[in-house]
């Protein structure tokens, strides 16, 4: 659905149920990405928290590289238009 739920302990392994810190980590991850030129798509599903929806459209490159679904259908919707994205993409370049 797209909501961080376990965030990493001290060890590194994800055990802990800090949300704001399991946020943040995933926010430094997407910068760390898309420092390298990486493209992200997002996609929330299901999902009706603000906080994280925001989270994940600022993860994604741009605007246009999140969804938000809310059934199976739109999911489904997300994934074609994701996949039709990247063929563009591959043969623009």
């Amino acid at each position: 659905d797209g909501a961080n739920t376990v965030s990493p302990n001290s060890s590194g392994k994800h055990s802990n149920s800090d949300t704001n810190k399991a946020n943040t980590y995933t926010q430094e991850i997407c910068d760390e990405i898309k420092a390298q030129n990486i493209e992200i798509f997002t996609i929330a599903f299901d999902l009706e928290d603000d906080e994280t929806k925001d989270m994940l459209e600022d993860c994604a490159t741009d605007a246009s590289y999140y969804y938000d679904a809310d059934d199976a259908e739109e999911l489904r919707e997300a994934f074609v238009a994701v996949g039709r994205d990247l063929a563009e993409l591959a043969i623009s370049r």
